[in-house]
């Protein structure tokens, strides 16, 4: 990755398997939520570029320092030859935010049922460990 994708002020709402599974087997036994919706997300953001530093130090590699206007993603997205070239779509661009996502719902739940909220910056360490063992592609 030679940039990163929007502003310095995005981020991937990002929410850890573990805790994702917790919230949905407690959601699945709640009579409360039949025919509701409820937005798991993360309670705190783990901005775009930090995110990246996380992983290229896990790679020992050098993190994008620079980034790309979504203007311009959003332009390459719909050129199907380059997209398909830098393997991007523009609805990995809807998942970017700036904005504060209404949690408070998900906070409710989470008290009601005693849900724990887990280390997301300590999954992505794990999930990095785990890509680093299990790829065989080099990382630059």
């Amino acid at each position: 990755m030679r940039a990163i994708p929007a502003t310095p002020k995005h981020y991937l709402p990002l929410v850890s398997v573990d805790d994702l599974c917790k919230v949905m087997v407690r959601a699945a036994t709640d009579s409360g939520l039949v025919g509701q919706s409820l937005l798991v997300a993360p309670e705190q953001n783990i901005l775009l570029s930090e995110l990246t530093k996380m992983i290229a130090q896990q790679f020992n590699v050098s993190a994008p320092k620079q980034h790309v206007p979504l203007t311009i993603l959003r332009l390459i997205s719909n050129w199907t030859w380059l997209a398909n070239q830098l393997e991007m779509s523009a609805e990995m661009l809807s998942f970017l935010r700036t904005e504060q996502l209404d949690l408070e719902p998900l906070k409710q739940f989470r008290q009601c049922w005693d849900i724990q909220t887990g280390d997301l910056a300590g999954a992505i360490t794990k999930t990095t460990d785990w890509m680093k063992q299990t790829t065989s592609t080099q990382i630059i």
